[in-house]
């Protein structure tokens, strides 16, 4: 029950998991979720989590689409389909490759494959910052802040060194 209301129906490969833990174990997957919060990690953790404009985060995805393209994205998935790696297949989903399967396979434009990876991008970091931002045990820092990468750097040193008592 706990799954069941959890998790999305469309979400096919949560679901189908939860089911087969169930059936393995005959214990729900909630429960092992929750044991394993209880269980103390052997390691101390500190989160550091990097932030920008979201106009200039957009801009750094669109440019590096566009790296990917010029780097042979489009020849690693011809690659991989003369290989015989089907696009229904998981692996052929991720982000980049289902589209430039479309443009391969002749139902979009080059031009229309790459506005899509560039969407997807932007989408899928628009989702990581709000999973992200829900997590309170993230120290933020705002990139747009720093002029110079190192300045960056040092700030994280610092607020490392502050965290943890060295023995």
């Amino acid at each position: 029950p706990v799954s069941y209301l959890k998790l999305n129906p469309n979400d096919l490969r949560r679901v189908i998991r939860a089911l087969e833990v169930y059936k393995c174990t005959g214990k729900p997957i909630s429960y092992f979720q929750e044991e394993s919060k209880k269980v103390p990690s052997k390691y101390e953790f500190c989160y550091i989590g990097l932030s920008m404009n979201r106009k200039n985060l957009y801009e750094r995805i669109e440019k590096r689409v566009d790296i990917m393209i010029n780097n042979g994205l489009i020849n690693e998935v011809e690659n991989l389909i003369a290989a015989g790696y089907n696009r229904n297949l998981v692996s052929m989903q991720a982000l980049g490759y289902k589209e430039i399967s479309k443009y391969l396979e002749g139902e979009v434009t080059l031009e229309n494959a790459i506005e899509s990876i560039k969407k997807g991008s932007r989408n899928y970091a628009k989702r990581q910052l709000t999973w992200f931002r829900n997590d309170n045990r993230i120290f933020w820092l705002n990139t747009d802040f720093y002029h110079r990468k190192s300045d960056l750097q040092e700030n994280i040193i610092r607020y490392i060194a502050g965290k943890f008592v060295l023995i």
